[in-house]
């Protein structure tokens, strides 16, 4: 199985490690870091990003329909927005995951 980031030098898959690492990064400075430490500020930059437009996803949707909550009620609210929050999430997750997968494919020639 090939790993399709196989430039992210980083351990995700082992996060205490990867929070000792970032923690040595952050604590040595910008010099000498290398690939691992340009993966550490990108994966940064990420889960900033990701929370800031989740605040505003959430406030875009949360705001206009505290009105509707009213009429609905909260479990019919809750539960409807978990349900296509969930749908939309594995949407991106396939298509993500799609694109990455063709992108490395069409990039390496087949050799027959």
């Amino acid at each position: 199985m090939t790993r399709p980031f196989f430039f992210n030098r980083l351990p995700l898959s082992r996060p205490f490690q990867a929070l000792a690492y970032a923690k040595t990064m952050l604590a040595r400075g910008p010099q000498g870091g290398g690939i691992r430490q340009g993966n550490l500020v990108a994966t940064i930059t990420l889960l900033v990003l990701f929370f800031i437009s989740l605040i505003f996803v959430m406030a875009a949707i949360i705001v206009p329909l505290r009105s509707a909550l009213k009429d609905v009620g909260l479990a019919v609210a809750t539960w409807g927005t978990l349900y296509f929050a969930l749908i939309g999430t594995g949407f991106m997750m396939v298509e993500i995951g799609l694109l990455q997968r063709m992108t490395i494919s069409s990039a390496i020639p087949s050799i027959p």
